[in-house]
């Protein structure tokens, strides 16, 4: 009997029966992944038939022209790496600290400071070689066996009070208090690539130059910019270790990229730009820094948590953009969940630890409480941290004296201590506390009087507690901390405004936030004139925002002497332009404001628009030498009574002269001709001053 092979080639229009398969196919169909039958009926297939597709060509095969045996290595290999990776994964367990609470130790005064890890750490932490065959359960298993440990200079991780394996861990020993896993000090050589990064994403990273250093001479000015400016109101970094480090070019990627981009800010644009890597503007070096480390910190390069703590600080003064998740807040918020990792909100006996590396941690945390006061003040957000949650001991200036001169920075590009400097971050931390109490109250409706009164109380007595080096008052304008005093001054006015505009008028009237506004307008035109703006900490460039908040509310209603307002509103303007390259938060004040001024031209237009008044005076003849002079001197005699007699000038006009320009603001305002659009509020002055019968 003959077995007919049946033809089942062809298929109700398909081209291809269901049980036909082809031993190669064309490229139109191995590119769509369908059968084809050209083995079977030539070219064209049925499929390109159908298609109307002429260039139906078989592909080429590769099927026995390459060695089985060779192939079969390679995957295995790979195969083999690909679980070894994850070994190594699942064996990156840290340190747990287990902290009882306050109360239970009342009397602890030693605040939480575990050794920050050696800054060239970039590989991922290894643990013992128990530990390196399986992860929690192992690490758990070695408490049980290990009553005490020896703590190094690793990452820690930390378990509150509320998590049920404290209040376990803490039964099996019958011992309350730290509870810490041993770990081995094996650390990786610094100068090689992190072992958990792919190749693919090293040759992004290296494609985006974040493996690139700056010429020498420029990196040697952002190093020497960063440790005079934001170093002495920003001590989160250990200085001696990271001179240790630059010298030997093992400063880990991320924190290098992050300490140039704050430093960028401050660093002299005419130094910062030689190197054509930074760009032509302190604007684009900030965003090259910026999208560096940001990349780093994206890809997950960095493991070490102390670094990322540090980095993620620096790159809070990133603004962001409208629609952006990564912001002030985000990072800040980025911040504060790996420090808490790092139990640094808590106060943890550790005598075995040294105390510079105890200062460090205190230092870093009061960093972050500050940093999250005043930019949630600013922004309007929740605060992040919950100081009940945490016990930490009051910065101290004994916390500063680890913060000493490296002794082979022979090239002083490390600055070097001042006691004052510590006396500020001190100061600071004292009166971020009472802002937290006026954001926490505002955001509970619990504004009552009898906490208004307190806080004013407690604003007073830290404003005579200053030192008096510290004190504005007492500063001289030709010392090196006028601009710290100057900080700290328009800082405790803020909290005024802010505490103001809570209050009922009975309980605190409008003369002490109005002679707020006068003395950070007084301050800011000071320092403009001394071309020291740049030089102030940014969380005191939102002091300028609160007064203009108060100025608004006060030129909508018509309270006070509106002329006044209107020109201290205006000099507010100018400080902020001036800041807008290195304070992101510029980029939406300004234009905030300048929607705030059209909509009072408006409402004053609409106003006047009943009175037959013609607006043909001049400011000259709207303002008495008298008047003028009342003004300047409550703004610090910035402006040039001179410059005001011609009718043809605005009051704010730029002269289109550099110089001219830098003359009168005592050569700080290099760019006041950005305020040369016209300004309906000076124009039609003596319009609305006859509608509010000034």
């Amino acid at each position: 009997m003959t077995n007919a092979r049946p033809n089942i080639s062809t298929g109700k229009g398909k081209g291809t029966g269901r049980g036909s398969r082809s031993s190669i196919a064309c490229t139109k169909c191995h590119a769509s992944k369908i059968k084809c039958d050209v083995s079977i009926h030539g070219s064209p297939c049925s499929r390109c038939k159908e298609r109307g597709v002429i260039d139906c060509e078989l592909i080429q095969s590769r099927r026995g022209t390459y060695d089985r045996k060779e192939w079969l290595k390679k995957v295995k290999a790979r195969k083999e790496e690909e679980e070894k990776h994850e070994r190594q994964m699942k064996t990156q367990s840290e340190i747990i600290i287990s902290c009882s609470s306050p109360s239970s130790s009342p009397s602890s005064s030693d605040d939480s400071s575990l050794s920050p890890p050696p800054p060239q750490l970039i590989e991922p932490v290894q643990t013992t070689a128990a530990c390196e065959k399986q992860g929690w359960n192992l690490m758990i298993e070695s408490f049980l066996d290990h009553q005490k440990s020896v703590v190094n200079k690793t990452p820690v991780s930390y378990f509150g009070e509320s998590f049920p394996m404290s209040f376990l861990l803490q039964n099996q020993h019958s011992k309350s208090g730290h509870i810490r896993l041993r770990r081995s000090s094996d650390q990786h050589d610094p100068a090689e690539h992190p072992k958990h990064i792919t190749v693919s994403k090293l040759a992004f990273l290296a494609d985006e130059k974040c493996f690139t250093k700056l010429d020498r001479a420029v990196l040697d000015q952002l190093i020497m910019t960063y440790f005079h400016k934001v170093h002495s109101v920003l001590p989160i970094l250990d200085r001696t270790s990271f001179l240790r480090l630059y010298k030997a070019g093992k400063v880990p990627w991320l924190l290098l990229q992050s300490v140039c981009f704050s430093a960028a800010s401050y660093c002299p644009v005419n130094a910062l730009c030689r190197d054509s890597g930074c760009g032509s503007t302190r604007r684009e070096a900030r965003m090259m820094f910026y999208r560096r480390a940001k990349l780093l910190f994206d890809f997950g390069y960095e493991t070490d948590k102390l670094t990322l703590v540090q980095s993620s600080i620096l790159l809070s003064f990133w603004g962001g953009q409208p629609h952006e998740y990564w912001n002030t807040s985000s990072w800040l918020n980025a911040a504060v969940n790996i420090a808490e990792s790092l139990g640094m909100h808590r106060a943890v006996r550790a005598s075995d630890l040294e105390d510079s590396e105890k200062a460090l941690r205190r230092r870093i945390w009061w960093v972050l409480v500050v940093r999250d006061s005043f930019s949630a003040a600013l922004l309007g957000k929740p605060l992040r941290i919950n100081m009940s949650q945490s016990d930490v001991q009051q910065l101290q200036l004994n916390d500063f004296e680890s913060d000493s001169d490296p002794p082979d920075d022979v090239d002083k590009l490390f600055g070097s201590r001042v006691r004052a400097r510590g006396m500020y971050a001190i100061e600071t931390t004292k009166l971020s506390m009472i802002l937290r109490d006026i954001v926490s109250a505002r955001s509970a409706n619990a504004i009552t009087t009898t906490f208004v009164l307190a806080v004013l109380k407690r604003l007073d007595s830290w404003h005579t507690s200053l030192p008096q080096y510290l004190n504005l008052g007492k500063c001289p304008s030709t010392s090196d901390l006028n601009v710290l005093a100057s900080a700290l001054s328009v800082m405790y006015y803020h909290n005024l405004i802010y505490l103001y505009q809570m209050s009922l008028p009975s309980v605190m009237p409008y003369t002490i936030a109005q002679d707020a506004v006068n003395q950070i307008t007084e301050i800011g035109s000071n320092l403009v004139m001394r071309s020291e703006i740049l030089d102030m900490p940014q969380d005191a460039f939102g002091s300028f925002f609160m007064a203009m908040v108060l100025l608004f509310t006060s030129l909508r209603t018509k309270s006070g002497n509106v002329r006044l307002h209107r020109t201290q509103l205006k000099i507010c303007e100018m400080i902020v332009y001036q800041v807008q390259e290195c304070w992101d938060h510029a980029d939406w004040i300004l234009p905030l404001c300048d929607t705030l001024r059209r909509k009072l031209d408006v409402l004053w237009l609409t106003t006047s628009s009943n009175q037959a008044v013609k607006a043909e005076t001049t400011i000259e003849s709207l303002m008495s030498d008298v008047e003028f002079d009342e003004i300047a001197s409550n703004i610090g005699g910035i402006l040039d009574p001179s410059y005001v007699a011609s009718p043809e000038k605005d009051l704010f006009e730029s002269t289109g002269s550099i110089d001219r320009d830098n003359a009168l603001l005592g050569g700080g305002q290099t760019e006041l001709n950005a305020f040369n659009e016209t300004d309906e509020f000076l124009t039609d002055i003596d319009t609305f001053s006859t509608v509010l019968g000034m």
